[in-house]
């Protein structure tokens, strides 16, 4: 039965619009944990290893189901996973024979339990195949080789690349990464090993962006004052400026056109009329500059998914990774962070950190222009040489950092999130996906440091806050490198929190605030895989229909049906209903929460995912959210949602 021309659908329509205009401003506190994810898989230079790249998805309170498809590749098949609440899945992009043959050369055995895609490397050749973006000649060219993720839940998911070596992971940002103007980072230090020359259509390793396109949009690539030459097969002759129309799930990769750090693609600014996302790698990062890295040789791929610049800070926090750790005595690795203005004219930053150290301001005169800090000035738990265990950034504009981590000297790297106003999460979610050493490292106000849980292999338990150094003068604090491993039994202060088991889920929470966390997993001998997971954008709190696509007007059930409301962004949450009859919705005067109602139980009105079973009729839920920040300033954040209750045939 339709109630199109009903009076009350009329009614619907006209309260629908304001509806809709109040998720969308909530709709800004996208983040890390999402519905909705975009991407592509970065080629990497099989000379150094042939691996099967990974997608690994952790589903928080709820049953997920997850979909995912590359939506222009016939030759793609759709997969739907069912991931269960509280744990992870690996997708293979691969058959399980091809992946067993390449984990077994490298002495090892595919993970438990994946699930395999299908057979897209044309038997292990990774330098044809569907699926890689970027493949040797193929600069500048546009492909159909975006991968599209949607989940009835929220979900965390990141890409990842390497069985032993050149590992790293894609964090993938949800509807964050979704944006109309890009500068990408780069480091400008190290070039990338020369495996086979110079030749751009060898197997070789490169410096390259990859953009794909979230709707039919002209994508706008303005290179840096260097030229026009630092692009392979670059189509627009000497003009450092040129445009590119892509169709919805199609790709654009650009590789540099040298293996030099020099004429690396940092600076480059990417403008659309339409949403993108967009990636940047950096395959095997040759760590052998005498003045940098002396006499210890490493090569290691980095990379991430950017966010656009509309989510560029002013202010950031870099906690240390742990490069220079467990090298012979006397090897030199360096552990660098890159800062990236993002406005033209000058951009003034300045330094603190945990120890109060004096480290000289610098300036960015330009757009674009990159320069980097030493966390740990070359030498690790040498007595004349500083480390500075956490940096405070702070700028006069906006910029953009990067952070380039790791163990011993294999590297990984991550686009930080800005501490300003209110960026973070209160609970993360992430898996240890390999045996390897485990980190998580964690900061947040030092108001909220003594509020933390963690959940490993099934149980809780406290995070003292003994175990956060504050940073002076800045408000924050961080955990504390001697408490940051969890890969082994992490004890003190009269807690002791088990090793995380190989391919579980662990979740840290915090009751009273919002945090920043970031995984570092891996070797001193093998790779890093090093990405942040808490949200990079301000949450203002948000409310759905829980399994409803962020982006559809309302929801339509049967009567009798158990639908369940979801909201983010508090801490503490208070729903209301307002029945389709009974009431006048036009003044929307009857706000209260009355006995005749649809919630299931009366124990649901304060819970963050209520379960409710609408009526005949569009019943109108409300929930007022009590933010973890901007206290004082407008703190009961209150969201409508909808559900159009059609009667059962």
């Amino acid at each position: 039965v339709s109630l199109k021309n009903t009076p009350i659908m009329k009614k619907a329509v006209k309260y629908l619009i304001i509806s809709i205009i109040l998720l969308v401003q909530a709709a800004a506190a996208n983040a890390q944990t999402d519905k909705e994810f975009w991407f592509c898989i970065p080629q990497l230079s099989s000379q150094h290893e042939k691996d099967v790249p990974k997608l690994v998805i952790t589903a928080f309170e709820n049953n997920a189901t997850v979909h995912i498809d590359m939506p222009r590749q016939s030759a793609f098949i759709p997969i739907t996973v069912n991931v269960p609440a509280g744990t992870s899945k690996i997708i293979m992009f691969s058959t399980k024979d091809e992946a067993t043959t390449i984990y077994n050369y490298k002495g090892k055995t595919p993970p438990a339990d994946a699930i395999y895609a299908g057979d897209f490397m044309k038997d292990n050749n990774q330098e044809s195949n569907i699926l890689e973006s970027g493949l040797y000649g193929e600069s500048c060219q546009i492909k159909d080789k975006g991968i599209h993720i949607t989940s009835n839940e929220l979900i965390t998911a990141y890409l990842e690349r390497g069985v032993i070596n050149n590992d790293d992971i894609w964090a993938l940002k949800g509807k964050n990464a979704f944006g109309k103007e890009f500068i990408v980072p780069s480091q400008n230090d190290f070039k990338n090993f020369p495996f086979g020359g110079n030749s751009q259509n060898s197997p070789n390793a490169w410096n390259s962006i990859d953009i794909v396109a979230i709707e039919d949009v002209t994508v706008t690539i303005t290179l840096t004052d260097k030229g026009s030459d630092l692009v392979s097969l670059w189509p627009h002759g000497t003009s450092n400026k040129g445009s590119f129309k892509l169709k919805k799930g199609q790709t654009l990769s650009l590789q540099a056109k040298s293996q030099d750090a020099s004429k690396h693609l940092g600076g480059t600014i990417i403008t659309a009329n339409g949403y993108i996302a967009v990636q940047w790698k950096d395959d095997s990062l040759y760590l052998q500059q005498p003045s940098l890295t002396n006499e210890y040789t490493c090569y290691d791929v980095i990379g991430d998914q950017l966010v656009p610049t509309k989510l560029a800070g002013t202010e950031y926090i870099v906690m240390r990774g742990q490069i220079g750790e467990s090298l012979p005595s006397g090897k030199k690795k360096a552990e660098f962070v890159y800062i990236m203005a993002v406005k033209d004219g000058t951009t003034n930053v300045s330094f603190s950190t945990d120890n109060n150290d004096n480290i000289s301001p610098i300036t960015l005169t330009k757009r674009g222009e990159i320069r980097h800090i030493r966390l740990n000035n070359q030498l690790v738990n040498v007595l004349d040489k500083k480390n500075y265990n956490a940096l405070h950034i702070s700028a006069d504009n906006p910029i953009i950092v990067m952070h380039i981590a790791g163990f011993g000297c294999e590297v990984g790297s991550a686009i930080l999130p800005t501490i300003n106003g209110c960026t973070g999460s209160t609970d993360v979610s992430v898996c240890r996906s390999t045996s390897e050493d485990f980190y998580l490292n964690i900061m947040c106000k030092v108001a909220h440091k003594g509020d933390f849980t963690i959940n490993v292999n099934g149980s809780n338990y406290n995070i003292p806050s003994e175990w956060f150094k504050d940073i002076p003068n800045t408000g924050w604090c961080y955990l504390v490198r001697e408490h940051v491993k969890f890969s082994s039994t992490n004890s003190g202060n009269g807690v002791s929190i088990p090793s995380v088991n190989t391919g579980s889920v662990v979740k840290v929470s915090n009751s009273t605030g919002l945090f920043h966390l970031a995984i570092i997993n891996g070797g001193s001998t093998s790779g890093c895989r090093y990405g942040y997971f808490s949200d990079f954008s301000n949450n203002m709190g948000k409310a759905v229909v829980a399994g409803d696509d962020f982006n559809s007007e309302y929801d339509r059930f049967c009567v009798g049906d158990t639908v369940t409301l979801s909201s983010t962004g508090g801490w503490k949450y208070q729903w209301s209903f307002i029945p389709p009859d009974g009431v006048t919705i036009d003044n929307g005067t009857d706000d209260t929460f009355i006995s005749t109602n649809t919630m299931t139980s009366e124990q649901m009105k304060s819970q963050r995912e209520p379960k409710v079973k609408p009526i005949e009729g569009f019943n109108r839920y409300k929930v007022q959210i009590w933010r973890r920040c901007y206290l004082g300033l407008n703190v009961d954040t209150t969201i409508n949602v909808w559900a159009l209750g059609y009667p059962k045939i």
